[in-house]
């Protein structure tokens, strides 16, 4: 019984003594701040990015620090998934966080699901009103549905806010290398890609000499880098008075010109 009796005693002994010094460990950094963030380094491109990042900021990140080590990753993925930004923290001391956040340059203006978007080269999508800045030199690319149709988009892939481009982006980034170069491309309005008998089709809206021409092309790599040299000899050869002037490169052994009279 005594044995028993004294076992009790160690176990509600231990117990007190656990209690008391949890309670005054917290006592100790909840009045003292012991804990709490010594400074933050917070670099944006804007005062409306910087009160999206405190809004997001659990307040116990500001009371107990090692919490940011955890938390930080979940405010990236927050910040990044809301507005086209890159988000970086890193930890420069005890207590000491520094976070760098820049925007992310949109490449291309696109067409596509019956919207406009801004589309960076690292393949996000964002429509205009998140964030938007002029794409210099840059025409509206047209993204058909029989292009995209191949995608596995499925039931769960949301369209809001910064997302992942369901584009073929490989090939945006070979045609636009090889139109960019050439001189007919700063007067382009759109440039559309479809689909036609397996391959992709082309099609390119620009105004030349005052010439409105609809060209199309299929993806032929020395017919796309030669499409320059074609408008200068097509348009050189006729006179296609003041109509729209559609050019027709998708033969493989002809180009066919026609001309929309007031078209």
């Amino acid at each position: 019984m005594a044995s028993k009796k004294i076992k009790k005693v160690r176990y509600f002994f231990l117990i007190f003594t656990f209690s008391f010094l949890a309670g005054s460990f917290f006592f100790i950094f909840e009045n003292f701040g012991l804990l709490s963030l010594r400074d933050y380094i917070l670099e944006t491109p804007n005062a409306d990015v910087e009160k999206l990042f405190w809004e997001l900021l659990p307040s116990e990140c500001i009371r107990y620090w090692p919490v940011m080590v955890f938390k930080s990753s979940q405010i990236r993925i927050s910040m990044e998934k809301t507005i086209p930004v890159q988000v970086s923290t890193e930890a420069k001391g005890v207590g000491l966080f520094h976070t760098r956040i820049s925007f992310i340059e949109p490449w291309l203006m696109v067409e596509w699901n019956g919207k406009i978007w801004h589309l960076s080269k690292e393949s996000y999508m964002w429509a205009p009103e998140l964030y938007s800045v002029e794409v210099a030199n840059s025409p509206l690319w047209k993204i058909s549905e029989a292009l995209t149709q191949y995608f596995n988009i499925g039931n769960t892939f949301v369209i809001d806010g910064v997302f992942s481009a369901m584009l073929p982006l490989d090939e945006l980034k070979r045609f636009e290398a090889v139109f960019i170069a050439q001189n007919w491309y700063a007067d382009t309005e759109y440039i559309e890609l479809g689909r036609r008998a397996g391959e992709i089709l082309i099609k390119i809206s620009l105004s030349l000499n005052g010439k409105k021409i609809i060209l199309i092309i299929n993806e032929d790599e020395d017919k796309l880098s030669k499409i320059d040299m074609f408008l200068e000899q097509i348009l050189s050869q006729a006179d296609m008075g003041d109509g729209t002037i559609f050019i027709d490169m998708s033969y493989p052994d002809k180009v066919v010109v026609t001309r929309a009279k007031g078209a």
